[in-house]
């Protein structure tokens, strides 16, 4: 678990080269979870953080399967919505489309995109679309925002 942690250091300090050598030496460490109640994936760890570079690259060596064990999937939508990070809301969708509705917690990713105010619809758009949110809230996307 020592690794896991050196890790986990590395994306709280979220240095991008330190994360991207710790994987490219160790590619297992993607899979494995912080030893912490929450036991979340490090992606997840660093979408929490709001550090959408390490978020990407982390994902992007994330085996997919990963995202169907628990929550995992779930939690990471909601944290990519909550961090403006919608390339990865957007892919998650359209591979799983069920994690929109998934729960986490007290809640599901598609509430995150209900209460945060701060998130411009434009940019939100194609993950709206993914959750047929249009349906839900037709006045909330008009043609302009695409």
């Amino acid at each position: 678990m020592v690794r896991q942690l050196a890790l986990a250091g590395a994306v709280e300090s979220e240095d991008y080269r330190m994360v991207e050598c710790m994987i490219r030496k160790n590619k297992t460490l993607v899979s494995i979870p912080e030893d912490t109640v929450q036991r979340r994936i490090p992606v997840i760890a660093a979408a929490n953080l709001g550090n959408n570079e390490v978020t990407c690259y982390l994902y992007s060596r994330t085996p997919l399967q990963d995202f169907e064990k628990g929550d995992q999937g779930a939690a990471l939508l909601r944290d990519a919505i909550y961090a403006e990070n919608f390339d990865i809301a957007l892919d998650l969708i359209e591979r799983f489309p069920s994690l929109a509705h998934t729960r986490r917690g007290y809640s599901y990713p598609l509430y995150t995109l209900a209460y945060a105010k701060d998130i411009p619809v434009r940019k939100s758009a194609g993950v709206l679309e993914a959750m047929d949110l249009q349906v839900l809230y037709p006045h909330s996307i008009g043609t302009s925002c695409y």
